[in-house]
């Protein structure tokens, strides 16, 4: 039951906190800071409100559950600490593409050229922690997910938890692209775009080699386990295990070995009407 319940609850309080510093912290900065009505506001971009509120927290939780379900593996923290500063420079090289471009489209979080405001400084900050935090995220999860034991308890719910991330992610990149469709068509755009296609690329690349190895894993696993069972011999019948006398087997044609033996050498029988008549006695007197 722990095994269960422990990833579960580390993956919803991993999802309530990226929804808390993602979309809550956020939607506190747009009620209480001073902006340009004109400008476009917080719900006007798919990505700020469904995005951040609903597909990363919960492609965060799945990925917490699947990494807190399966076995740690070897040598993480290395591939850890090289995949999370990738993953942080490409967060912040695309913030920094947003800052450089004059002709990107303004915000309220970016109300002017080469200028964040503090809630675009904020969201700059968390998407390049989330960047980093979701590539250590994936590089672990595949990895425990690619090297867990066959017969792992954690195996199919890390399974789930790996689809579920998968489609929230899939799901956050096409909002994204959605909301910066004009910005990707400038070439500035045109790099970020590439770079989010290619981490998507990988990840589903990534995915799908290890959905298919612990799938045909499983599959081995199933032939080995039926090959062991049809091999095991079946039990003899009891009287005992069955519930019955030693006539009674002998009537259905079942026998344990010292009945059997004895219905051989003759030295037993059926008793009751089943018995064979007695023998007559030479010398003896007919009635």
């Amino acid at each position: 039951m722990n095994e269960i319940a422990t990833p579960a609850r580390r993956a919803v309080a991993a999802g309530l906190a990226v929804f808390m510093a993602g979309f809550g912290t956020l939607f506190v900065f747009h009620l209480t800071m001073d902006r340009d009505p004109r400008l476009p506001g917080m719900f006007t971009d798919l990505c700020e409100t469904w995005g951040d509120a609903l597909a990363l927290p919960v492609m965060t939780g799945a990925l917490v559950f699947a990494v807190t379900a399966l076995p740690s593996a070897v040598r993480e923290a290395r591939q850890v600490a090289a995949v999370a500063t990738a993953g942080g420079a490409t967060g912040a090289l695309t913030q920094l593409v947003r800052w450089v471009d004059e002709d990107h489209e303004l915000t309220w979080a970016h109300p002017e050229p080469h200028h964040f405001n503090a809630a675009g400084v904020y969201h700059a900050v968390f998407l390049t922690l989330m960047c980093a935090a979701t590539a250590s995220l994936w590089t672990v999860a595949l990895k425990r997910a690619a090297r867990a034991p066959r017969g792992h308890r954690g195996r199919p719910g890390a399974l789930c938890a790996l689809v579920i991330a998968m489609v929230a992610g899939l799901v956050f990149v096409a909002l994204l692209v959605i909301d910066d469709w004009e910005f990707f068509t400038t070439t500035s755009g045109a790099v970020v775009l590439a770079t989010t296609m290619a981490a998507a690329a990988l990840s589903a690349g990534l995915f799908t080699t290890v959905l298919v190895r612990m799938c045909n894993a499983s599959s081995r696993s199933g032939r080995r386990n039926v090959a062991r069972v049809a091999a095991v011999p079946l039990p003899r019948a009891t009287a005992s295990s069955v519930g019955g006398t030693e006539a009674d087997l002998a009537v259905h044609g079942w026998s344990s070995g010292r009945s059997s033996m004895r219905k051989r050498r003759g030295e037993g029988g059926l008793q009751g009407r089943h018995a064979a008549p007695p023998r007559a006695v030479r010398g003896a007197r007919s009635p």
